[in-house]
């Protein structure tokens, strides 16, 4: 199952990244994506998104409430039913990294998942719609 469909679902209750959540976004409801599987460690959705772009779907609201950062392993461990990320993963927690978990407060399911609108990426895992 995809992680999104794990945040959508509310199985996951955590994203966890290398970076925090822009304080900006706090509060309001970002669209979430799901694409099909691709290559681990290497995004498969390019910086411009082309308006029904047949890899990506939409599939819900979310809303984020806070970013933590995770500085120890035990606090990793201790929360890894929230984020469901284990500590052998690649994508698990490590000391010559920064994590970060975005604490999701509100998930909305579509009822059908959306086509995409043209989008342009404008940090990482973040874009804008055009």
């Amino acid at each position: 199952t995809p992680w999104s469909s794990k945040i959508i679902n509310k199985e996951k209750l955590i994203e966890t990244r290398t970076y925090p959540f822009p304080k900006s976004l706090f509060g309001k409801k970002i669209l979430l994506l799901e694409s099909r599987e691709g290559i681990t460690g290497k995004s498969d959705i390019p910086n411009k998104v082309e308006k029904g772009n047949s890899s990506l779907k939409i599939i819900g609201s979310i809303v984020i409430k806070e970013s933590i950062e995770y500085i120890s392993q035990e606090q990793w461990d201790s929360d890894y039913e929230k984020h469901l990320v284990p500590s052998n993963n690649p994508f698990g927690f490590c000391n010559d990294r920064k994590f970060f978990g975005w604490i999701i407060n509100e998930q909305e399911k579509f009822e059908n998942p959306i086509d995409v609108p043209e989008m342009t990426r404008v940090y990482r895992s973040l874009f804008k719609l055009s």
